[in-house]
Parts: structure tokens; sequence; C-alpha cells
């Protein structure tokens, strides 16, 4: 049961399945997200997953705990 909704703006860039998060991201424990990142701030994505990691930084979870965010480049 969902006790909390954190809200991604975007997902994927050109994403073939209209946005779903999943492929952006993933909850791998309770306050724990693994984000897909890209260093390079020329590739679209970055602006895609710099957004949703300030979202993240910016939150907390159910527990009110801050968000562990791990990148995977």
């Amino acid at each position: 049961n969902a006790e909390k909704v954190i809200w991604i703006p975007r997902g994927v860039y050109n994403d073939e399945t209209s946005r779903y998060v999943d492929n952006l991201m993933h909850v791998i424990a309770p306050g724990h997200v693994i984000l897909s990142w890209t260093d390079d701030q020329n590739d679209p994505q970055y602006e895609h997953s710099l957004e949703a990691l300030t979202v993240l930084k910016n939150s907390t979870d159910a527990k009110g705990r801050k968000i562990k965010v791990t990148k995977l480049h």
C-alpha cells in the first residue's frame, strides 16, 4: 500500500512508453531509489534525469527520511 507519492515530471527522453517512470528510476528499498543517469550535459536525457534528481533530493519518504539516490550510468 502506497503511503506517499512523489511526482517525477518526466521519464526517459524520447520514451516509447508514454513517460512511464519505471524506465527512469526504481525504488530498491524503503527510501532508496536507483536513477538512470548521464553525466553528458549535451545528452537530451541529462535534463530529464537532473530534474528527477532535484525532485528526489528535495523529497522525503513516507517516514520523513531523506531519499537516497544511486545514479545508474
